[in-house]
């Protein structure tokens, strides 16, 4: 298993990001592009102190412009973009005043892109500050995994399930898994591993195997059974592409369901032999709203799954701009056109619950630009927040 952690949960050892943290940035907007003038940062940062960078980089709508730096890649340079503006390619003249509100230009941010959003974020009043497309149907991609890993929890603590229970990892899994693994390798294939290291490695890593593994000890019924018991009605495993109309009703245009047209639309083309598995952005928050309260089955089974969650291997989303003393509890998911992450923002002043997942998605550098952006806006509404309207997830 090469250079990873062999501990279990809770000795997590949080791998260097080499992530870059907020900057000072001075943007120019003309047009549809936009200047990054001066980038200072701080002092933590893998860079030597009070360095900057004084050189103009330019974005022009979804086309880079030839840009050339040893330290930044053109996946930051967006995201600088779009720290810079507060919302990607938003004409605004120099030297315009920039609302303070965090949540301010996540709607034109949103739009501005051709990917399909599904959007959450919940304040540390547990105030609904922004959603989009919030009951819309998502392909799970790895978020299947957290009520996964929360029903095999839940049988370690209801049902005498051992954390030491020997799990073999089986060729047919590792094929399964398209050959390929985050965290087995194939020298792993026939030995055998403790059930909380499969535990660990389906959070911490999104190991594929892991997963395999553990459907192994329940059922797509069973997990179907909890999904409703935990309250996420908008989540279906193994959903029949016929069902998703019945699954998912709604209007184009509205209130939580925006994009749901397009959305359905994309899920079904998603289905293997006409099943898909399905969520939806409210689920996800709400899903960690249990989580934060410790309701997630137990105080314990709440406690084990977010030391999992904690151990920042992936990195590259929610937690890339936020600074060390913010703890990001996150689980995300991949597939090709997919990206998500989801997850609670805490520091010692509160935490707040950000939902950011993306399908359809045909830049990935922009989509992970914005969910790096509302990693950071989930950061700064760690403080008293404006009266908005509360949230209302499903109960």
């Amino acid at each position: 298993m090469g250079n990873r952690s062999p501990e279990p949960v809770p000795q997590l050892r949080t791998p260097n990001s080499g992530q870059l943290f907020p900057f000072l940035i001075c943007p120019l907007a003309v047009g549809r592009y936009i200047i990054i003038t001066s980038i200072t940062l701080p002092s933590n940062h893998v860079l030597p102190a009070s360095r900057t960078i004084n050189r103009r980089y330019c974005v022009s709508g979804l086309n880079w412009l030839p840009i050339h730096h040893p330290q930044l890649t053109r996946r930051q340079i967006v995201t600088l973009a779009t720290l810079g503006t507060g919302a990607l390619f938003r004409n605004a003249p120099v030297g315009a005043e920039v609302d303070t509100d965090p949540t301010a230009g996540i709607s034109a941010m949103l739009t501005a892109s051709d990917a399909i959003f599904g959007t959450v974020l919940i304040d540390t009043a547990d105030r609904l500050v922004f959603q989009r497309n919030a009951n819309s149907p998502f392909v799970a991609a790895s978020l299947y995994k957290l009520v996964l890993m929360t029903e095999i929890l839940r049988m370690v603590e209801q049902e005498g399930l051992d954390l030491q229970e020997p799990i073999t990892i089986a060729e047919d899994l590792y094929l399964e898994a398209s050959a390929g693994d985050s965290y087995f390798t194939t020298d792993d294939i026939g030995t055998v591993v403790p059930l909380e290291t499969m535990i660990y490695a389906a959070g911490a890593y999104s190991s594929n195997v892991a997963a395999l593994s553990l459907l192994e000890l329940t059922t797509i019924e069973r997990l179907n059974t909890f999904s409703l018991e935990l309250g996420l009605t908008g989540t279906h495993y193994w959903a029949h592409e016929d069902e998703i109309d019945v699954f998912y009703p709604g209007e184009a245009g509205q209130p939580g369901t925006e994009d749901i047209v397009r959305a359905r639309a994309f899920v079904r083309s998603f289905a293997i032999e006409s099943y898909v598995n399905l969520t939806t952005p409210e689920d996800m928050a709400w899903f960690f709203r249990l989580m934060r309260d410790d309701l997630l089955v137990s105080t314990l089974t709440s406690w084990r799954l977010r030391k999992i969650l904690a151990s920042r291997v992936l990195s590259d989303r929610l937690p890339a701009l936020l600074p060390n003393e913010a703890v990001v509890i996150h689980k995300t998911g991949n597939l090709t056109g997919v990206l998500h992450d989801a997850g609670i923002i805490e520091t010692a002043q509160g935490s707040t619950i950000v939902v950011a997942m993306a399908q359809a998605v045909t830049y990935l550098d922009e989509a992970f630009a914005v969910e790096q952006k509302l990693g950071l806006v989930g950061y700064e509404l760690i403080r008293p927040s404006a009266n908005v309207p509360m949230a209302s997830p499903v109960a």
